[in-house]
């Protein structure tokens, strides 16, 4: 299981999404009637979307031997990625007005993890379809 690099890059992807959780998209240090940080971990709406990614990614890592349910899955994470990228671009743009400014201050280090996430899950698909393509050339070769 391990010895894939898909499984590699499905460990990598799971830990970052773990870190959505306890590392902020966006903080401010204003103290208005809103929320002071956006993330996983703070925003209700955020938290049953990166529990989702954190759980397919992690049914993703078991499926080893089941390489095509493996590449649904990990497409199935790839949706949780982005629905989570755009939902909480949307609390941000709903929290400030900070995309009519121009301005991109109050995002913190957490705004890139959806995007590394992302990369990672990409790259584990695409290796999990290059063994797909070996088993079946070996297949044929029989």
């Amino acid at each position: 299981m391990i010895q894939r690099i898909q499984t590699v890059y499905l460990l990598i992807a799971l830990i970052f999404s773990i870190l959505l959780f306890v590392v902020p998209m966006w903080s401010t240090t204003l103290q208005s009637d809103g929320m002071s940080e956006i993330g996983a971990g703070t925003h209700l709406l955020l938290m049953p979307v990166a529990a989702l990614l954190c759980l397919t990614l992690l049914i993703s890592i078991f499926l080893f031997g089941k390489r095509k349910l493996q590449i649904i899955i990990c497409r199935v994470a790839m949706t949780f990625t982005i629905l989570f990228f755009l939902m909480s671009l949307l609390f941000i743009h709903k929290e400030q007005n900070l995309f009519s400014s121009g301005t991109l201050k109050g995002f913190s280090f957490g705004a890139i993890f959806p995007i590394i996430i992302f990369v990672f899950e990409l790259l584990a698909v695409s290796n999990i379809q290059k063994d797909e393509k070996m088993i079946r050339d070996m297949d044929r070769l029989r």
